[in-house]
């Protein structure tokens, strides 16, 4: 990622610049942990759904809620 971009979309968001210290990682299980990772600052939500194992993926649905959501 070039310097200057975002992390995400949002503007008042820290930019990334190389070599800055990492960002805040969640991994989350549905939407209400989405929320509460981004109300506290994650950088990175990481959409895992361990009820259907290690890289237990998201339903279709449940993944275009959260791409609104981000």
């Amino acid at each position: 990622m070039e310097p200057g971009l975002m992390s995400r979309h949002v503007s008042h968001l820290r930019p990334v610049v190389p070599g800055a210290a990492p960002g805040l990682l969640a991994s989350v299980a549905d939407l209400a942990e989405m929320r509460a990772a981004i109300a506290g600052g994650a950088d990175i939500v990481d959409l895992k759904q361990p009820a259907f194992g290690a890289l237990g993926a998201w339903s279709s649905e449940a993944l275009e809620a959260a791409m609104m959501l981000w």
